[in-house]
């Protein structure tokens, strides 16, 4: 293990807080983000596969001293037997990281993720006018109708995500490697949770109970509301732009049928969609307070 180590560390020296590089888009297998990935998965893994090794040491051990006897009784069967179980996965993700294509290993990161969105919608459903189930914290109708336009933000973001993994665009036809350098990809990766946060940031500010004499509603909730869906958008922009210049002219055509053409109108057609509801939602929130005064 310390052999392994000390090569991960010759190759990759940095700690696993370093900065992604903005200049090895030519690295192929060598940039940053692939080999950070590499040392924090190798971390990750070390205590399960150590645990492991002294499990299979004191099974020697166990064998050796049973061997006058020929009497031997295996201790901690279950427990040994989880201990490799668990090594083994633990190395099959480190091999994996050096097997995933540059798009694969960035989505990779988004499987655990991409689940919050629908938590935060579920939060939301709730909030609509004419449904029965009560939310923990009182609706007032104004913020129940503005949940009702961030349905729409929510759904878009969503469905951005899912038509870039397997329900979508296929990545393993996708070339190994990409023309992104890897502070790209790290923002690209970065992309979910920093929509996730503002769509639920969205939620909690819409949980704002019922006016009352001398409540402001516009700094306290809508304000927020509207610098959050702003925030939406400018965040989309970075994850579309590598879309449309490094992923999508990669993607072959499927039996003569213009697969790039069709998934660059797509975008563009969703980019529009959520332009629109960013812009309803947004003139709906700077209403309330004009409506109240």
């Amino acid at each position: 293990m310390e052999q392994i180590g000390s090569s991960i560390t010759l190759v990759y020296p940095q700690s696993t807080s370093a900065r992604e590089r903005t200049d090895d888009q030519h690295l192929q297998r060598l940039k940053s983000f692939r080999l950070h990935s590499l040392r924090t998965a190798f971390l990750a893994a070390c205590p399960g596969i150590c645990q492991s090794l002294q499990s299979a040491t004191e099974l020697v051990e166990q064998a050796k001293l049973a061997l006058p006897t020929g009497e031997f009784e295996l201790g901690r069967p279950h427990e040994i037997t989880d201990d490799i179980e668990v090594s083994v996965l633990l190395i099959d993700s480190i091999i994996k990281v050096t097997e995933r294509s540059d798009w694969d290993l960035a989505m990779n990161h988004w499987e655990c993720e991409l689940g919050d969105i629908n938590v935060v919608l579920e939060r939301i459903l709730p909030s609509q006018p004419g449904t029965d189930d009560k939310s923990e914290t009182p609706q007032c109708a104004i913020a129940a109708g503005l949940a009702q336009l961030a349905i729409p933000l929510l759904k878009l973001s969503r469905l951005f995500f899912d038509k870039l993994t397997l329900r979508g665009i296929n990545t393993k036809r996708l070339p190994f490697f990409t023309d992104m350098c890897s502070a790209q990809i790290e923002s690209f990766v970065k992309a979910l949770k920093q929509v996730t946060y503002i769509l639920d940031s969205i939620s909690r500010h819409l949980a704002c109970g019922p006016p009352e004499p001398g409540w402001d509603p516009e700094p306290e909730c809508y304000g927020a509301s509207i610098r959050q869906a702003e925030g939406l958008k400018t965040t989309f922009e970075a994850p579309l732009i590598l879309v449309l210049l490094y992923l999508i002219p990669t993607i072959p055509d499927t039996n003569g049928f213009p697969t790039q053409n069709y998934y660059r109108n797509w975008y563009k057609t969703w980019n529009t969609l959520l332009t629109v509801a960013i812009g309803n939602f947004i003139n709906f929130a700077r209403s309330v307070h004009v409506n109240w005064e």
